[in-house]
């Protein structure tokens, strides 16, 4: 009796975690809204996935909620078996310096990792490096259709403005940068946006 009633709680969990996913985002996995666009690259940004009505954004490191990590490796899934079995590649690299930017940044690489199509990795900070935007994803142009799939997979765990940077990278190895400072809502969500954060606290 017991056994049947934490397998019904189990699914009941995860039918919650399916559902609070579509009504954030619209869909099994968002495709970032593209904001500006030119020969270098474009300017995305990603959805806020989170079930306030007031978000709240704070710079303290918060666990992401079992419904986002359900969420992810959900979207990761269904965009690997889209890829049928093209060679990708993300790695996710967090500037040193920041714990919490190096927490997000293990947060996502792992994700990805789980899923063959990444991982993470620390670099030194340059100093005096300045960024108009704090999460910059570098690939080939051929492969931005595919950065983007997997950009929306992450949401649950990263929102707001991306910089994507076409560059000389071989095909399927793509770049995530984590340059900025991350503020964290209630689900784990972060986001390296300001705008997102004063829109967020007003």
């Amino acid at each position: 009796m017991k056994k049947t009633i934490l397998f019904v709680a189990t699914l009941a969990l995860v039918a919650l975690g399916a559902l609070w996913f579509m009504n954030s985002t619209g869909g099994t996995y968002p495709l970032p809204k593209v904001l500006d666009s030119n020969a270098k690259g474009q300017l995305l940004a990603l959805p806020v996935v989170t079930t306030e009505k007031q978000i709240t954004w704070k710079p303290e490191w918060v666990p992401a909620s079992q419904p986002g990590q359900d969420a992810v490796q959900q979207a990761l899934a269904s965009v690997v078996e889209e890829l049928e079995g093209a060679p990708v590649s993300l790695s996710v690299m967090a500037h040193k310096g920041l714990a919490s930017r190096e927490q997000i940044a293990q947060r996502l690489g792992e994700a990805l990792s789980q899923n063959g199509v990444g991982r993470y990795q620390l670099q030194p900070l340059n100093e005096g490096e300045q960024q108009k935007v704090g999460v910059v994803l570098n690939c080939a142009v051929a492969d931005s259709a595919v950065a983007k799939k997997l950009l929306g997979a992450l949401s649950p765990y990263l929102g707001g403005r991306v910089a994507l940077l076409y560059g000389a990278q071989p095909a399927g190895e793509m770049t995530l940068e984590l340059l900025g400072t991350p503020f964290f809502n209630s689900q784990g969500q972060a986001t390296f946006d300001p705008n997102m954060i004063n829109r967020g606290n007003e």
